[in-house]
């Protein structure tokens, strides 16, 4: 079973800066990979990487979906 995270996109006005916040992480690292950070490790993480998607909400509205392809922990 897929499952999906729901984030909420915090000091972001439009899918616009939120696009312009993830180009500007991938210029920053070796990989050219969009991320983000969460506080607590995901612990579905098979089902999420099997098809889960983060989902966006910008100004109370989910805007924007992007597929999961990979979890890593960083401390």
């Amino acid at each position: 079973m897929t499952v999906n995270l729901l984030r909420m996109a915090v000091r972001i006005d439009s899918v616009l800066s939120l696009k312009k916040i993830q180009t500007d992480r991938r210029e920053r690292i070796e990989g050219r990979r969009v991320y983000t950070f969460t506080r607590n490790m995901p612990k579905r993480i098979d089902e999420l990487i099997d098809g889960g998607s983060i989902y966006w909400v910008i100004k109370r509205l989910i805007r924007v979906r992007q597929k999961i392809i990979g979890i890593e922990k960083i401390t």
